[in-house]
């Protein structure tokens, strides 16, 4: 008989040595990079050199094949293939195969095959997204971005029937609820199981979780099965201990059922689990979708942009929703038609990369990065060369490559200057000044990293331009020399929010122009768009003073005042509220007034407003907002939920900030009401839901708490405050209804506030 795996056990939490013992191990690392994941595996990790290249270069360089992702088995610790219409010419000529800019130096990371390349799984530790390139000898580079999903993120024996020995003292199904204060206990005897009903067959199963009460198991198994009849043991132990968490993991089995075998008892009393939980791979027996393929022609900011597939006309039937950078868009956003998947230009307003995903019933999901140019941008020629023997008709105008964008004299002084960075980065400094938006510098996942620019010569400026990535600096300064070793700081904060920074300092004459970053705004690293430097000799000018409202109240917009001055208004690049940059359709800034939107504004308190303007000083000022004869009309008035909340429902109109109504754990829809007493006029609803929110919830209101009307509905909410402005209306009932959670547990309101 096969020997089976053991565990070592620990409190609070276990790991097992199996033969998928590797990637479980990346797996519970949370490998962020291909240098941990060598490391993980006592491989060595190699730098990437940077790459450099000219439109002169680039045009003796021929096209390699498309890279296509792995959309099938593309999960955590798995092997990847990454397919290509073959060319063996290219094929033969690779020199390098890299991820995240690391190149592969093992020959086992890798495979090459007609028409595939298999990147090893030990690479792939974590739920993340790699790029993957491949780089060979007469040929463009070519990458590809790779999303890399956890089967282990989903448990799947969450609210599955379970069946149980005779005579449990409580219930089988207080083990699969979710919910750890309650436990499956079985009668007070050794020879007892339970059994999940998984409700499909799965290909692998490869993790089970069993949460012991003190009464837990002394000698047991795990066991699976497809049919509940013949069954496989994967796991069994003589040495349980009581009150532990058991993380078991072995290779994988395909099963519907999973049972929990119990020999012998630790304690007196029965066999108890507060839970049960099965992990694997989720996607099994649900269909491929096709793959996706970005627009690569009209993808400049404010066009439409057209992504292209192998036509499914089952897929296309089905699809239930399509999301641009995470968020869903409503039907009315796009078009559909055999072979084509067309997006609204509303939803690409900025030049940067866009992650688009389509979801369709009975399917799995389908991912495509899409990188939209700035407007107007020229683009790649529409004949260019593909080889040495067509040279470009024209050499003394040869055509713009976005590879060695055009120089623009004047302009920013950094593109395509002499860069460098702290040590240990995972992609090229010289990303961020080759004026491309669909690649970046990355640092280490670390504090304190920079990034240099050398301009050459020594210039006298006085405008720096940041456009991060989604890693952002939180705290960072920018610093100016004229050697490279004395370094004087012209601009800091500590309290950075990504996007883009536009910042205006006093002239200073500097060669070497630095970003030093202080702190993180992510767990990831410092990442840059694009580094870029201004010549100015022009000081900063003083902005209009503001004057602030001395009426402002909660619940209506604000609105700061000043003297009119146009050539500043037009130089606004920012907005700040505490802190946070404001998005265009929270403002207004008009002649002489900027009108600021009355759901910014939560709490009787002081805000600070800050305007930043390119040349021109930060404006500052103070905003105190009352509460004029606002009041909460929820305070303590009676609640009504749906059954069996895990924490009371008056809790979320008592007027504190630690405690909470708790619904149910993962039963969908949940509710709670709150009667005002008396029919009273209002209009705005406050929720601040704690990290269990709601993603999708409506707010309904009545009159006698039988008809109900909509006043606000949403797909796309989170944990925090919910300030909602709704349109004045009388009533005596407010109700908040959660139809779709964001975690695996219940709805979790600090607090319902009525105003």
């Amino acid at each position: 008989m096969k020997e089976l795996p053991s565990i070592t056990r620990k409190k609070a939490l276990i790991v097992t040595s199996t033969s998928l013992a590797l990637s479980v191990l990346l797996s519970t690392l949370n490998m962020a990079s291909v240098s941990e994941a060598a490391e993980a595996s006592n491989m060595q990790s190699y730098k990437a050199s940077p790459i450099v290249s000219s439109a002169n270069s680039a045009q003796l360089l021929l096209n390699p094949p498309k890279l296509i992702p792995d959309s099938t088995r593309n999960m955590v610790g798995r092997d990847i293939d990454i397919e290509f219409p073959d060319d063996p010419a290219w094929r033969a000529a690779i020199t390098a195969v890299k991820i995240d800019g690391y190149s592969l130096q093992d020959p086992s990371g890798y495979s090459i095959t007609p028409g595939k390349i298999t990147v090893h799984g030990i690479y792939f530790g974590s739920e993340s997204v790699r790029n993957i390139s491949i780089e060979a000898a007469g040929y463009s580079s070519t990458d590809v971005m790779q999303p890399i999903l956890s089967f282990y993120s989903q448990n799947l024996a969450l609210n599955k029937p379970v069946f149980t020995s005779d005579n449990a003292l409580q219930a089988g199904n207080n083990a699969v609820d979710g919910n750890p204060a309650t436990r499956w206990e079985s009668k007070f005897a050794d020879n007892q199981f339970l059994t999940v009903d998984l409700g499909a067959v799965y290909d692998d199963i490869t993790h089970v979780v069993l949460n012991w009460e003190n009464a837990s198991g002394k000698s047991y198994d795990v066991q699976l099965s497809v049919d509940g009849s013949t069954w496989t043991t994967v796991y069994t132990t003589n040495q349980g201990e009581p009150g532990l968490l058991d993380n078991v993991y072995f290779e994988p089995t395909k099963a519907r059922y999973v049972r929990m075998n119990g020999h012998t008892r630790t304690t007196d009393y029965g066999f108890s689990l507060r839970e049960m939980e099965v992990y694997g791979d989720a996607f099994s027996g649900i269909e491929s979708a096709p793959v996706l393929y970005a627009d690569t022609t009209a993808d400049e900011a404010g066009q439409p942009i057209d992504i292209t597939f192998a036509d499914d006309a089952e897929w296309r039937s089905t699809i239930s929703e399509v999301k641009v950078n995470n968020t869903v868009i409503s039907p009315s956003q796009y078009q559909i038609k055999a072979g084509q998947l067309t997006l609204n230009s509303s939803l690409f307003p900025e030049a940067q990369t866009y992650w688009i995903s389509v979801q369709a019933t009975g399917f799995r999901n389908t991912v495509v990065y899409q990188t939209v140019l700035p407007k107007g941008n020229p683009g790649v020629p529409t004949n260019p060369p593909t080889d040495p023997t067509n040279p470009p008709t024209n050499p003394t105008n040869p055509p713009t490559d976005p590879t060695s964008p055009p120089a623009n004299p004047g302009s920013n002084l950094a593109l395509n200057k002499q860069t460098a960075s702290s040590p240990d980065y995972h992609r090229s400094s010289a990303d961020a000044v080759d004026g491309r938006l669909d690649r970046r510098w990355e640092s280490a996942f670390a504090d304190n990293q920079w990034m240099t620019v050398d301009l050459g010569a020594k210039q006298t400026i006085n405008r720096v331009l940041l456009n991060w990535e989604n890693a952002y600096g939180k705290a960072y300064t920018i610093d100016v020399s004229i050697d490279g070793e004395t370094w004087h700081t012209v601009y800091s904060t500590d309290n950075g929010n990504g996007d883009i920074d536009d910042i205006s300092f006093s002239p200073v004459e500097a060669r070497y122009v630095k970003m030093n970053g202080i702190k993180r705004g992510t767990p990831y690293g410092f990442s840059l768009w694009e580094f870029e430097v201004y010549a100015g000799t022009a000081d900063l000018i003083e902005s209009p003073t503001l004057a602030v409202s001395t009426t402002a109240t909660i619940g209506e917009p604000v609105e700061l005042t000043f003297a009119d001055n146009a050539a500043w208004r037009n130089a606004v690049n920012s907005i700040e509220l505490d802190g946070v940059a404001l998005s265009p359709s929270q403002y207004q800034l008009e002649a002489s007034k900027l009108t600021l939107d009355a759901s910014l504004f939560i709490d009787s308190k002081p805000y600070t407003i800050t305007i930043g303007a390119t040349g021109y000083k930060n404006d500052s000022v103070v905003q105190s907002l009352t509460l004029g004869s606002s009041q909460n009309l929820a305070l303590n008035k009676s609640t009504t939920t749906s059954e069996s909340s895990l924490q009371n429902s008056s809790f979320a109109v008592d007027g504190k900030k630690d405690t909470r109504w708790e619904s149910q754990h993962g039963i969908d829809p949940q509710w709670i009401t709150v009667d005002l007493g008396e029919a009273t006029e209002i209009k705005r609803v406050v929720l601040n839901w704690e990290n269990a929110a709601a993603k999708s919830y409506k707010v309904e209101v009545s009159s006698d708490g039988a008809t109900w009307t909509t006043v606000y509905a949403t797909n796309n909410g989170h944990e925090g405050i919910a300030n909602l402005l709704i349109k004045r209306t009388e009533a005596r009932y407010v109700k908040v209804t959660g139809t779709e959670r964001t975690t695996q547990y219940g709805y979790s309101l600090f607090e319902l506030e009525v105003y």
